[in-house]
């Protein structure tokens, strides 16, 4: 008999409609999203491109040289409507030479653009071969495996772009590089499928992945010989002698313009110094001082649930330059300001631990660090005790600080990242780089990394980036009686190593120390070029001067 209509399975649904279900869910996990077309100028910007001249980056790279040729073209004016010594030079020298001028830059230019368009081409092509290694693995390895190829495949962003770019990152703490990580990779694959029974459809999928492998590999050799090898510095060296003579006589060319001769070799100037300084821009597209390729900002962009980013969800588009460049120096104007104020707030938080004599460490799971009798660290403490007070060391060669537990042993850090209070001198491994964060937290950074509190109250130093886990809330606790000095003494342990004064250790913190604290960088001064072009401009016009005055030592002419 049949059975109820209740009863009955509901029919399954149609494959195209499926398919749209998929594609859907596609789309809001980023896969199949809107792509953020770029603003691009057009013929009606002309007189917004005039107005951004002042804020021109190029300009004020070449500044100056710029204010070289402009100076000495004012001076070549002015003496020459004073003295009327001067001849026109023929014109026919630099019409020769100017074709060959023109070529050197165009060939300067091309070159630098065709290096910075591969290297934005080898980083989409590494997106799509990272995002595809985990496409074709995904149904073969089992969610454990797979959940570890995730890991790794997201660490690739930040160890390449840290790679390129000579940054710290991971790669600097654990020696573990693009090339590595794709050899573990790699490694791992070919021991899986060995374990495996003979399939031809796995045989497939790896050597689908492999070649993946194999085309990320060289992507990374073409990005580093991007990055380390430059245009060949004879070209560069002649193009910019050529350029520099040429401009140095058209003042002498172009005298019949009289007063405007001055701003026709500055326009003349400023056209072909910008076309050179492009060329210099572009020649390293990972460190390009005007337009670097974001490389992690395109990796960890889009890709669904196989997105690159470390979080595991997609990342937002890469933020694209604005069109005009006053707004982006207004926005690099309002970075470098949050950027000082986060910056002076990190660095008062460090002189304040620094001036404390003893201190106790509460995690971000709400519990302190404690050192046991026998060397044995947990962050499992709810409240402070003797075994939860450390000693504040500094030691003065490099500012870096060391911890000793109420036991009088050193907290030391393995070669595994352990945490160990166990030993009695101070050496590499028991120093830690102190970093202030402007919520009033502090982290500790080891040879091997920075320490963590773990969840189940285990401490580690072998994190590479700070988050939750990597901060502490410093806690003063006093002087422990017996141990500091006298009365006079300062608020630092002094080592043997030296001793500092509390009252300038932000200086030395930002001046006399080494420090992971850097001042955030200032823009050019266009009175360097002004200065070299007034003084060059004061020692032509006296030798000129010179050359041009009566000689008193001739004798006189009969009358």
């Amino acid at each position: 008999p049949k059975r109820p209509a209740a009863a009955r399975r509901r029919p399954r649904q149609p494959a195209v409609a499926r398919c749209l279900r998929c594609i859907w869910r596609q789309a809001l996990e980023g896969e199949s999203g809107p792509l953020g077309v770029a603003e691009r100028y057009s013929s009606f910007s002309w007189w917004q491109h005039l107005r951004d001249v002042p804020h021109s980056r190029i300009l004020e790279r070449i500044a100056d040289h710029l204010s070289f040729n402009v100076v000495l073209a004012i001076v070549v004016c002015v003496y020459h409507q004073c003295t009327d010594n001067l001849a026109v030079m023929p014109i026919t020298p630099l019409t020769l030479s100017s074709a060959a001028l023109g070529l050197l830059l165009v060939f300067r230019t091309t070159a630098a653009h065709e290096r910075w368009q591969l290297g934005l081409n080898c980083t989409y092509d590494l997106r799509h071969n990272l995002q595809q290694i985990l496409r074709v693995m995904r149904p073969w390895y089992t969610p454990r495996q797979f959940k570890r190829l995730q890991q790794q495949v997201r660490s690739f962003p930040q160890l390449i772009d840290s790679h390129l770019t000579a940054s710290p990152g991971a790669g600097f703490l654990y020696g573990v590089g693009p090339r590595d990580l794709m050899t573990q990779i790699s490694e791992e694959l070919c021991f899986y499928c060995s374990q495996r029974k003979s399939d031809l459809a796995l045989m497939y999928s790896m050597d689908r992945t492999l070649g993946h492998i194999n085309q990320i590999l060289k992507n990374v050799c073409t990005m580093e010989q991007l990055a380390s090898e430059a245009v060949p510095r004879d070209y560069s060296r002649h193009t910019s002698r050529f350029l520099t003579v040429w401009m140095f006589f058209l003042p002498f060319v172009l005298l019949d313009y009289g007063g405007f001769m001055p701003l026709v070799v500055g326009i003349v100037s400023w056209a072909l110094l910008s076309i050179e300084e492009i060329g210099h821009t572009l020649e390293d597209p990972f460190n390009s001082p005007t337009q670097p390729v974001p490389v992690r900002q395109i990796l960890e962009y889009g890709g669904g649930e196989h997105t690159l980013a470390s979080g595991g969800m997609p990342a937002t588009p890469p933020l694209a330059e604005p069109l005009w460049e006053r707004n982006a120096v207004e926005a690099e104007d309002t970075e470098d300001a949050e950027e000082s104020e986060e910056t002076e707030a990190a660095v008062a938080v460090e002189v304040d631990v620094l001036a404390m004599r003893r201190l106790a460490l509460k995690s971000h799971h709400g519990r302190h660090i404690r050192a046991d009798a026998n060397g044995d660290m947990k962050a499992s403490s709810e409240d402070v005790g003797e075994a939860e007070k450390f000693d504040l060391v500094i030691n003065a060669e490099d500012t870096k600080i060391s911890l000793r537990s109420c036991h009088g042993k050193y907290v030391s850090v393995d070669k595994l990242g352990e945490l160990r209070a166990n030993q009695t001198a101070i050496g590499d491994s028991e120093k830690f780089q102190l970093v202030g964060h402007d919520n009033g937290t502090i982290s500790l950074r080891s040879h091997t990394g920075f320490v963590a509190a773990e969840a189940k109250c285990g401490l580690r130093a072998n994190r590479a980036l700070v988050g939750d886990w990597e901060k502490f809330q410093p806690m003063d606790q006093g002087t422990k009686s017996g141990v500091a000095g006298d009365a006079g003494h300062s608020a630092i342990h002094a080592e043997s190593h030296g001793e500092l004064d509390v009252a300038n250790l932000p200086h030395a913190i930002e001046d006399g120390h080494p420090s992971h604290f850097v001042p955030p960088a200032k823009r050019l001064r266009r009175s360097r070029g002004l200065m070299a072009g007034v003084a060059s401009a004061v020692l032509l016009v006296s030798a000129l001067l010179q050359a041009s005055a009566p000689n008193d030592s001739a004798p006189a002419s009969p009358s």
